[in-house]
């Protein structure tokens, strides 16, 4: 049975063994063929049968009993280091240049370098015409002049308002007064009674005109009746108002209660030649006094002593007053007539008030238009104010303008302002300059322009050190250059992400510009150590990483894996490592194992018996490998792997300079 198998194993599904011999054979030999009996044919049908029945049997046996031959993939400790160099080129440019830009189209006077020529700072590079400075300034001043003039018809104009404001301002006094004489003479157009009395000597009646001469009526208050007489000096010092007195009027026979309501030190000599002072007493009429009735009177002093006056005197009556009005004009109404008698405050006369309220209406409207003049008179102040406050700002601007244009004529005196090689001298003396008459390139530091491509970008950063290389026809010069600049941002083409960087060079004035130079930046881990694919390593349940190292007999650092759930290759030996810092093909062997050491990476099955292709290491041609490795943590290595699985790493020896980026 095995030597059927390898029999039917060996012979191709399509082989074809014919070839240009046997093709003409077949066209030159005569095939013989004899009759054969007609048992003789049926014993070959039956053998036939036979051994077609007998090969697909195999065929069954193989497809279901047999196991396919697997086939392991290994590789070699190798000894080197992860790093790698990131590369490109770029066309230098300097990076500090001047392109010198004319301060005017005036005439150039002379010019003092030639191209080619080294220029320090500050070294004058040409002059030009200034006149036109002189011009600019001029107009400046006089533009200042005019508003200065502005200012002072501005102040002049703030003045006549101000005197204006203070004209109106003494009118509205004026008409204030007015107007509260107005107002205290519209109250004096009603007459009331000033107190108490009888109205006599009516002498008016309604619609008669009246000024503050006429007689309107008398009114006598004959309620109270007063009596004045002089006391002795002697008494001074005891009388007082409100001193209880006692009237007798003889005539009557009447003792009335009095009170004292004035005292008035008078000097009045009696007729025995004593000096006296006049008090008047009042007391209530009970109807029967008259004015110039004869009355004695005698005060009360507070301890009840009797004081009797020196002088006595007659009953008037306690007030007479002839009526007349404070204010002209037409009596409106009379509510009184002849012996009537009032009360306090009680309405006796009306005076009419249009021709006050017409007065006092003109006044009102005076005051507020002299108001109105002064909220004008103000609010141009106020625009005056502003307007020179502007103008003074407009002269402090110009001023400004002088003092730059004046700064300018420097720009007429060309200067450097770097030091380095003169590259361009685009003019002569007596030139009008059209764009820059001069360029000047400082060569000590160049710089180049380039992409990084974004599977790099995250190697490099500002500041890193980068080596730039000058290739010419004799020899190749190394420069010292660093990223000043990365772009946060990418910019795509036709599918590639790239990043736009600045390198700068420091060649010391040895490139000029223009000049195609290369670059290279090295990254990575630049310390050598044993390295190993990644698809070799594994992990155990509790975190140990090993490998599968090839071996005639067990090694003493062999790792005993019996609790593990995984298959050990034939001829290899589970060995324990310390691994370190890794990139996407390698990993950093610390111990375990030396270089040059054949480790497995995992199983690859051999094409199907018959088939006419051979495994391309696809997934579905290859089994998991061994072990328990999952994926290695980036963070632990220093960097990520980049790989989850054993399958698809790397075969055979790292490449100089380490893995393609």
């Amino acid at each position: 049975m095995p030597d059927l198998e390898k029999t039917a194993t060996q012979i191709p599904a399509n082989t074809n063994t014919s070839d240009n011999g046997g093709k003409n054979r077949g066209k030159h030999e005569k095939v013989k063929t004899k009759k054969k009996k007609k048992g003789k044919k049926k014993i070959i049908i039956f053998i036939v049968v036979l051994v077609l029945l007998a090969a697909a049997a195999f065929g069954v046996y193989k497809l279901f009993f047999t196991e396919e031959e697997k086939i392991a993939l290994t590789d070699k400790t190798t000894y080197g280091s992860l790093d790698r160099a990131i590369e490109g080129s770029g066309t230098t440019v300097p990076l500090e240049s001047l392109a010198v830009e004319a301060a005017s189209m005036t005439e150039i006077e002379e010019v003092f370098v030639s191209e080619g020529d080294y220029v320090q700072i500050g070294d004058l590079l040409y002059t030009q015409d200034d006149s036109e400075i002189d011009e600019q300034i001029e107009t400046l001043k006089e533009t200042i002049e005019d508003y200065e003039d502005e200012i002072l018809e501005y102040e002049e104009m703030i003045i006549e308002n101000q005197d204006s404001i203070e004209e109106y301002t003494e009118n509205i006094a004026d008409y204030e007064e007015e107007l509260g004489d107005m107002y205290a003479d519209l109250s004096g157009l009603t007459i009331v009674a000033p107190y108490n009395g009888r109205i006599t000597n009516v002498s008016v009646e309604a619609g008669d005109n009246v000024t503050s001469n006429t007689q309107l009526a008398t009114i006598t208050n004959d309620d109270v009746m007063e009596l004045t007489q002089y006391f002795s000096y002697a008494y001074e010092d005891i009388v007082y108002v409100g001193m209880p007195a006692v009237l007798s009027v003889a005539e009557q026979m009447l003792n009335l209660d009095a009170t004292v309501c004035d005292v008035s030190f008078v000097q009045r000599m009696s007729d025995d030649g004593m000096q006296c002072f006049a008090v008047t007493v009042e007391v209530e009429n009970p109807g029967s006094l008259v004015d110039g009735s004869t009355a004695a009177c005698y005060l009360i002093a507070d301890d009840g002593t009797k004081v009797y006056p020196a002088i006595e005197g007659d009953l008037e009556f306690g007030g007479v007053e002839n009526l007349q009005p404070d204010v002209s004009g037409e009596l409106a109404a009379v509510y009184v007539t002849d012996y009537q008698s009032v009360k306090k405050g009680q309405t006796l006369f009306v005076i009419s008030s249009d021709s006050m309220d017409e007065q006092i209406e003109n006044l009102e409207k005076q005051i507020e238009n002299a108001t109105k003049q002064i909220s004008q008179a103000e609010s141009q102040i106020e625009t005056y104010t502003e307007r020179i406050e502007t103008t003074r700002e407009k002269i402090e601007d110009a001023y400004d303008e002088i003092e730059l244009v004046e700064d300018s004529r420097a720009n007429y005196f060309m200067t450097s302002s770097i030091a380095g090689k003169v590259m361009y001298v685009n003019v002569e003396s007596g030139d009008r300059p059209m764009g820059n008459p001069i360029t000047i390139y400082n060569m000590q530091t160049m710089t180049i322009d380039v992409n990084i491509d974004e599977l790099d970008v995250d190697y490099l950063y500002e500041g890193m050190t980068v080596s730039v290389y000058r290739t010419s026809a004799e020899r190749t010069t190394t420069y010292e250059g660093v990223i000043t600049y990365i772009s946060p941002e990418a910019t795509s083409s036709s599918g590639v992400a790239t990043f736009p960087a600045t390198i700068e060079i420091y060649s010391n004035g040895e490139l000029s510009s223009g000049v195609n130079v290369t670059y290279s930046v090295n990254v990575g881990d630049t310390e050598e150590s044993v390295l190993v694919n990644v698809s070799a390593l594994r992990m155990t349940d509790d975190g140990q990483y090993y490998l599968f190292v090839k071996a005639e007999e067990e090694p003493e650092n062999v790792l005993d894996l019996s609790g593990e759930d995984v298959e050990i290759p034939n001829g290899f030996y589970p060995v324990a490592i310390e691994v370190g810092s890794s990139n996407s093909y390698y990993i950093r062997v610390l111990s375990g194992v030396e270089a040059d050491t054949e480790v497995f990476l995992r199983y690859q099955q051999t094409a199907p018996s018959g088939g006419d292709r051979t495994s391309s290491g696809v997934e579905d041609e290859e089994e998991s490998s061994t072990g328990n490795f999952g994926g290695m943590p980036g963070g632990e290595f220093g960097g990520p792997p980049g790989f989850s699985n054993q399958q698809g790493g790397m075969q055979g020896g790292m490449p100089m300079g380490g893995p393609p980026s």
